[in-house]
């Protein structure tokens, strides 16, 4: 059963990501300026802050879709297991305020960015569902198809705190500031041991840039 119910929801979540970014990078760039984005961000896409993720060499479907995703008001109950949203007390007024052709400008600048380099080698064993992961986030095709971010140089914290924030999802969200529920990263995240979190995040931003 739970089989079927994944390939529902790649089914859903890919055909949510299949609008290629049209937007203009140069265009970008200003959006992202005016809108304070290098202040957190930086300015190619690379944060200094550890809870801060970097940007840069994203795939512009990704971008978009997240941007959305905070702008969006956030489902409840049952509902929202079923689609990919977040809320985030800095990131949500702003996406508000983009139109839709300011978010594809900001995907196009930010996704030309080089990706940022990873400052560990991978461990020697991988830590168990790594390899799951790497199945679609380590395949290129799929990452352009569907609109699915890079781990390469991305903080370790964060994707901790994005893989515990799935884990929770919708349903545990009482009304917190900070909250993501996605259909499909809803149940592999839900099946992350809390021993296996920390090494899996610690594995993950270790990877190569593609």
């Amino acid at each position: 059963m739970r089989t079927v119910l994944l390939g529902l929801v790649l089914v859903v979540a890919g055909a949510a990501a299949s609008a290629q970014a049209a937007g203009d990078v140069q265009t970008g760039r200003a959006v992202a300026a005016v809108g304070g984005c290098f202040a957190c961000h930086g300015e190619t896409g690379v944060s200094t802050d550890p809870d801060i993720p970097n940007l840069a060499g994203q795939p512009p479907d990704y971008l978009i879709n997240q941007l959305r995703a905070f702008a969006a008001v956030p489902p409840t109950g049952l509902g929202g297991l079923w689609v990919a949203s977040r809320t985030h007390p800095n990131m949500s007024p702003r996406a508000d305020r983009l139109s839709e052709v300011e978010i594809e400008d900001l995907a196009a600048y930010f996704s030309v960015q080089a990706c940022p380099a990873p400052k560990a080698s991978p461990s020697e064993t991988p830590p168990s569902r790594a390899a799951r992961c790497l199945t679609c986030h380590g395949d290129a095709e799929k990452r352009e198809a569907q609109g699915i971010p890079i781990f390469s140089g991305q903080k370790r914290g964060y994707l901790a705190r994005q893989i515990r924030l799935l884990r929770a999802g919708a349903l545990d969200r009482e009304d917190g500031p900070v909250a993501r529920s996605h259909p499909v990263m809803g149940l592999e995240a839900g099946v992350v041991s809390d021993a296996d979190v920390d090494a899996l995040a610690a594995y993950l931003s270790t990877q190569p840039c593609p």
